[in-house]
């Protein structure tokens, strides 16, 4: 097996997925107002799947939709690089409207922000500088955690090979959405960031031994036990898939995902086969379940993706035909999802610009089978764009502070603090309960934070 970079070999599992109510003013309920411009009348770009139905359910072909604006009370966490290569993640990026209506980009993560200085290398004329490269990152379904991998050292996932001798890994986390990182470990060899557990976080061996016969197999490790994980037999070893209760699992070739002991997380009664890519769950009791797979050609006959939605019983409640690739970002009320999806330049109601690669996030009604695609700030950024989180709205950001603001048990000025939380984080509105109380002359505003805790901070220092 060739070697390539993780992030994007998994690219589609690797997409922390979100689950998040919708309310509140200005939440959306359905895909959010479209842009003035009319867009061009041309059908989305579809074959005819091999899939007639699943699981009896007749399969329908998920239509690219006309383009939206960017949501309100929706913050993306968006992974940037190049599209279509095998390079690495180069950074994390922050996408949201602020109180004026104004779109927000802001830099979470490159090597660059967190000071780390160049990487050396040893060759055979000696040692050389080239920068430090991004080997994976994990996120919490919210955002509110992540944890990335950097190569800071030697050849960490080398082209072919094992990571070199003098490989190094630094990981580095964040608690409150990506605003302050720290430095946590030095690994030696080279490991890739795949998911945060209940157990810890998943790091993909690089230097493991591939075990054919039976699949592709790979050795994992927990961080900080350092416990071994392998993939199980019969799956696709480096494609690992965060479920929406925080357990990783592999897929089969025949519509099942494996956990790592071998048992049955879930499995798809699907005709010759596929591949399971992503797995995530609205909000709710009751909430169906995104399945989306890869079914191979198979006897000259073409394959294709698909979408399907799972009802509480695993029943198959809706089933869809993908126009082409589909990534799914997070859950953002019962069937609205933020994604990726291929977009064509004659479906775009603009001109595209001179290098446009066809690849957009995504606001994907799951319900009527339509991807509308957002064009600002995306359509004049080529790249990955990847839609790799969804923070619930509405909230409000930390401003005017010396570094942080405290997050109180109770509103005052007296009581405990709970979380000191940094400047330029964004702090969850607690909607649906008192949202705000004056005492000793402050306004405090019940809100959450990006690690959880449920306390009030002063309006002084809240953007809403």
């Amino acid at each position: 097996m060739r070697a390539i970079w993780p992030e994007l070999a998994g690219i589609a599992l690797s997409v922390a997925l979100a689950a998040c109510d919708v309310g509140g003013k200005g939440a959306p309920t359905g895909i959010p107002a479209t842009p003035t411009a009319t867009p061009v009348e041309t059908p989305s770009p579809t074959s005819t799947p091999r899939l007639a139905d699943i699981d009896g359910v007749p399969v329908e072909a998920l239509e690219i939709g006309e383009a939206t604006d960017f949501p309100e009370d929706v913050a993306l966490v968006i992974s940037t690089g190049c599209w279509q290569c095998d390079g690495p993640t180069t950074g994390l990026e922050r996408v949201y409207r602020n109180p004026t209506g104004e779109i927000v980009v802001e830099t979470l993560f490159t090597p660059e922000k967190v000071g780390l200085p160049p990487r050396v290398i040893q060759t055979d004329k000696g040692p050389q500088e080239d920068e430090p490269t991004m080997n994976g990152f994990a996120l919490t379904p919210d955002g509110g955690r992540i944890v990335v991998s950097v190569c800071t050292r030697g050849g960490c996932l080398e082209m072919g090979g094992p990571p070199g001798p003098d490989a190094e890994t630094t990981l580095f986390e964040s608690r409150d959405g990506g605003v302050t990182w720290k430095r946590i470990e030095v690994l030696k060899g080279g490991f890739g960031a795949r998911a945060i557990t209940d157990e810890g976080v998943l790091l993909w061996d690089f230097s493991t031994t591939i075990v054919e016969g039976d699949g592709e197999r790979l050795l994992y490790q927990l961080y900080p036990s350092r416990n071994v994980v392998e993939s199980p037999a019969g799956t696709t070893g480096w494609r690992s898939i965060s479920t929406p209760e925080g357990e990783v699992v592999w897929p089969t070739k025949d519509g099942r995902l494996l956990r790592s002991d071998g048992s049955e997380y879930l499995a798809l009664d699907l005709p010759g086969g596929g591949e399971i890519t992503s797995v995530q769950r609205g909000p709710g009791e009751g909430a169906p379940t995104f399945v989306t797979f890869f079914e191979p050609e198979e006897g000259g006959s073409q394959g294709g993706e698909y979408l399907v939605l799972l009802g509480p019983d695993g029943s198959v409640r809706r089933a869809y035909s993908l126009p082409g690739l589909v990534l799914l970002g997070g859950v953002f009320g019962p069937l609205l999802v933020y994604g990726n999806a291929g977009v064509e330049a004659e479906q775009l109601p603009v001109p595209p610009p001179r290098f446009y690669v066809g690849w957009l996030p995504v606001a994907l009604d799951a319900e009527n089978g339509k991807a509308a695609p957002i064009l600002d700030p995306f359509l004049d950024r080529p790249g990955r764009n990847l839609v790799s989180a969804v923070v619930e709205g509405p909230f409000a950001r930390v401003t005017g502070t010396s570094g942080c603001v405290n997050v109180r048990a109770l509103p005052g000025a007296g009581a405990a603090v709970l979380e000191c939380v940094a400047e330029g984080a964004l702090l969850m509105l607690n909607r649906g309960l008192e949202d705000e109380r004056t005492e000793g002359g402050v306004t405090w505003v019940h809100v959450v934070t990006p690690a959880g805790a449920d306390g009030w901070a002063s309006g002084e220092h809240l953007q809403r």
